[in-house]
């Protein structure tokens, strides 16, 4: 077993510096630049937000995301240097948190931890310049600490858990639903160790507040209410968190991306069975979730005896986090965009590790598990290797590449910059401020009046390529 974990640790490695190719092959379209915008414009005034950018149920996120951009960019100009730092923080982070998984919960097959590291999207998020992704590690560190405390109760546990918790809900309220049940886990099983150590429990909920009062106060006066309705979609949503491990629906990011890797008809055929195959996690998830729960409901009345067992501690504390992420699910009425798994990626993580490692000993569940991580590890890197030959794709959430953005604002720089612009592609009217962003970035504001002032267009050098995203400022003709 200690041989395989070595293996399982050599792939986390191999497999997370995949993440490190091409780092300017980002999307930045909506948040992200307002995001550096914002913590530039902070930087300047020598001054930290008390929020963020404003959230779409009538509450602005919180700050923590802002003052991370903001100590990158007073340590580094390079956007390239901060993708790489993001990336390698967070595979770093997740990739210990799997190992530290694989080597205390031992019966847990190895090979299972490397789903972290082969998602799609998760190699998508872990890159991008936003906020959402930063929940993982922070989240991954509570749970984490909630498996360390049961084991070995130890009062500072308490307070690491509290701070990564309080920075986690001053990045996204969401966070509060899987760190709540994660904290009253640890009250209803180990009660009486934190009234051992009360003394170290008032310090958590003390730290907690601090970080959070700036944020919270803010929200006093700020929120607006906006009505929701949670509704069995929103159900069947919470359920659906294994996505955030497979290729399935990948769509919503690349849109029709069959066409990104070929016109072939039987290669889309290969590539739409590989998707099949990639769903198997659902499988897993789904069985790991029924097993995790009737382990905690069977041994629930003696659960005082129960929690010692390492099977039960892990069943039991995932699927109160479930509950916690089903809570926000519903409460919210989300019933879309996967970005909303990532603060519960380690939930989902645990609940397809645990369903494949109790089928482990059936044939067929070691072929399907081989089956879709190699195609789904195959998949990632054919989108990976298609977004670097087509500067991105057409569709509506990724757009050209971060270096053709670069090289549009080069090319902008040249004009006046209220100079009518002509969109003829999607992004260029959707996301203009992008470009705004990227041009006072790269090469700031020259003298205007020495500029040109005349119509540019905006678009596709390769019209007729629907895979090609590379797209051009030209002049407009002259009538």
């Amino acid at each position: 077993m200690a041989h395989n974990r070595k293996i399982l640790l050599l792939l986390l490695i191999i497999l997370g510096a995949l993440r490190l190719l091409w780092p300017m092959d980002i999307s930045m379209t909506d948040d992200e630049p307002f995001m550096l915008e914002m913590a530039l414009n902070h930087n300047s005034q020598h001054t930290w937000p008390v929020h963020a950018l404003n959230g779409s149920r009538g509450i602005a996120y919180g700050p923590i995301a802002i003052w991370f951009y903001q100590v990158c960019l007073k340590v580094t100009h390079s956007l390239v240097a901060i993708i790489l730092f993001k990336t390698i923080l967070l595979s770093v982070a997740m990739g210990w948190f799997v190992y530290w998984l694989a080597k205390r919960f031992t019966f847990l097959v190895p090979i299972g931890g490397i789903i972290t590291m082969i998602s799609p999207y998760l190699w998508r998020y872990s890159r991008d310049l936003w906020d959402n992704i930063l929940l993982a590690p922070l989240v991954g560190f509570v749970f984490v600490g909630a498996l360390v405390f049961s084991q070995k109760p130890r009062g500072w546990i308490l307070i690491a858990m509290a701070i990564a918790a309080a920075l986690a809900t001053s990045i996204h309220l969401m966070a509060l639903g899987v760190v709540g049940m994660i904290a009253l886990h640890v009250m209803v099983f180990h009660w009486r160790e934190l009234l051992k150590r009360w003394i170290w429990v008032v310090g958590a909920i003390v730290v907690f507040g601090l970080i959070n009062f700036p944020y919270l106060w803010y929200l006093k006066d700020a929120y607006t209410p906006f009505p929701v309705h949670g509704s069995f979609a929103s159900f069947w949503f919470a359920i659906y968190l294994a996505r955030l491990f497979t290729a399935v629906a990948f769509e919503y990011i690349l849109g029709n991306y069959w066409f990104f890797f070929s016109d072939n008809i039987v290669l889309k055929g290969v590539f739409g069975l590989m998707a099949v195959l990639s769903a198997g996690a659902f499988l897993f998830s789904l069985y790991g979730l029924y097993v995790a729960a009737r382990i905690t409901i069977k041994g629930w009345k003696d659960r005082g005896r129960q929690i010692k067992d390492p099977k039960y501690l892990l069943a039991s504390l995932t699927v109160f986090a479930f509950l916690g992420h089903w809570w926000i699910c519903f409460r919210s009425a989300l019933i879309s965009h996967p970005h909303y798994y990532n603060p519960v990626w380690i939930v989902g993580l645990v609940l397809v590790w645990f369903g494949m490692s109790e089928l482990w000993s059936k044939k067929w569940a070691q072929k399907l598990f081989y089956a879709y991580a190699a195609s789904t590890l195959t998949l990632t890197i054919g989108f990976a290797v298609s977004i670097h030959l087509h500067d991105g794709n057409r569709a509506n959430r990724y757009g050209p590449t971060l270096r053709n953005q670069i090289e549009m604002a080069r090319v902008f720089s040249h004009y006046y910059p209220e100079n009518p612009i002509i969109p003829q592609t999607y992004h260029a009217q959707t996301y203009a401020h992008s470009y705004r962003f990227l041009r006072q970035f790269y090469f700031g504001t020259p003298d205007q009046e020495t500029l040109p002032n005349v119509p540019v267009i905006v678009r596709y050098v390769h019209p007729e390529d629907p895979r090609s995203a590379t797209t051009e400022v030209v002049e407009a003709p002259l009538k």
